[in-house]
């Protein structure tokens, strides 16, 4: 069942991995220079093979030529926020990525492998990260289960294989990467290098340890749900971490981008309550037809249900509707009201997954000015939207029960 809202969290995780893409282009030209260079890497030995399986354009070009492939990727980027051609622009990015990782991989980082992944992800899918359906005839917009499955098999693999390396190295093993880290070059210069000079050296050991550790177990996800919801927040720790005292932005953001790919909304349990929820919605708002759509998609507990605020007493408390003018959706429970804002808060946090987080960043905003925000779209929403001319939204039919 689709609606705008998924349309704008579909632009909304491919326009950051447009700015991705960019930064990690832009940070690449300076390894064009040494892209030929066998002795650079001796991963270029390898090109050769694997473009018999996978054609390599790089190896009948010339460094020139080169530089405009490595450019283009400028140009196509846009594309993924194409309905109709972000398929064609994942595919074409990744094979370009491809054949520079296999001629030399530090064209790029070691983050080339997973932005390939990314890629070749993004080009069947439209919202980044698992959907458990409500019904199982609902058309799932989300992640498929076999392409969720393959992200973090992958996810698993790398991490482990990263973690694995860092136990055979002696600074690692023993603790004592971490100690000396604050002279290297990869370090963030500032605040957050003071810090991390202030730290005792029993905890960059033990910071050390929690690395290496925490890679070397990330296959236990395949496990089980629970043990997977713990790894990967573990490792989002890890990655905000580096992120913050590392200046390997290009790298963790892809890596962030991709923990987006395997997070599964149900993780988040909602608030608990007593009782069901019912929304009552403008019946005529083609933006509330989406909204109702949208809470539904969400609903995993099964717990919310719908009323067009036109065919409730509603109509005429004057507090929701003036004039015959409705300004708020209005949300239901046990014998309370929630309007505006409020509503959108205890609706979010109710039904838990992603949106619980995004409920917690709309209560940190002043109330005033995110009612004013409201009112905004509020008073706006038939010019933008438009109007339509029954109550209810069309639905597949058996949902026509969350409809009172």
């Amino acid at each position: 069942m689709k609606n705008k809202q998924d349309y704008y969290y579909n632009i909304f995780w491919r326009s950051l991995l447009v700015v991705c893409i960019y930064l990690y282009t832009i940070f690449g030209y300076e390894y064009l220079a040494v892209l030929y260079d066998s002795s650079v890497s001796s991963f270029t030995v390898m090109s050769g093979k694997i473009s018999s399986i996978i054609p390599n354009v790089l190896n009948y070009t010339e460094g020139s030529y080169a530089f405009i492939l490595w450019t283009s990727i400028l140009f196509i980027a846009p594309f993924l926020l194409s309905r109709k051609y972000h398929f064609y622009a994942s595919l074409i990015l990744a094979y370009i990525f491809l054949c520079f990782f296999n001629t030399n991989p530090l064209t790029s980082n070691i983050g080339s492998q997973t932005l390939i992944m990314i890629l070749i992800a993004s080009a069947f899918i439209k919202i980044p990260f698992k959907k458990t359906e409500l019904e199982a005839t609902t058309k799932n917009i989300y992640t498929s289960k076999l392409i969720f499955a393959s992200l973090w098999i992958n996810f698993c693999i790398y991490y482990f294989y990263s973690g694995y390396m860092k136990l055979t190295s002696y600074p690692w093993h023993t603790g004592q990467t971490l100690i000396y880290l604050n002279t290297n070059p990869i370090m963030r210069d500032g605040l957050t290098l003071t810090i991390y000079n202030l730290l005792p050296i029993l905890v960059k050991k033990f910071m050390a340890y929690y690395i290496v550790i925490d890679q070397v177990l990330t296959p236990l996800a395949l496990i089980h749900d629970k043990i997977r919801s713990k790894i990967w927040y573990s490792i989002v720790i890890l990655q905000i971490g580096l992120l913050i005292f590392m200046n390997l932005t290009d790298i963790q953001v892809i890596m962030l981008i991709y923990s987006l790919m395997v997070f599964d909304p149900s993780w988040i349990r909602g608030k608990r309550i007593v009782g069901d929820i019912v929304v009552y919605y403008d019946g005529y708002c083609a933006l509330c037809h989406d909204f109702v759509k949208h809470v539904i998609n969400i609903d995993h507990e099964n717990i919310v249900y719908f009323k067009a605020i036109q065919q409730s007493p509603l109509m005429d408390n004057l507090e929701y509707v003036r004039d015959g003018k409705i300004n708020s959706i209005i949300v239901s429970n046990s014998d309370r009201d929630y309007a505006k804002t409020d509503a959108l808060i205890f609706l979010y946090r109710s039904v838990g997954g992603i949106f619980r987080v995004f409920a917690f960043f709309i209560d940190l905003a002043p109330k005033s000015l995110a009612n004013k925000v409201y009112d905004l779209i509020s008073t706006n929403r038939y010019r933008v939207f438009g109007k339509k001319a029954e109550t209810c939204p069309i639905v597949p039919d058996e949902l026509n029960y969350k409809f009172l």
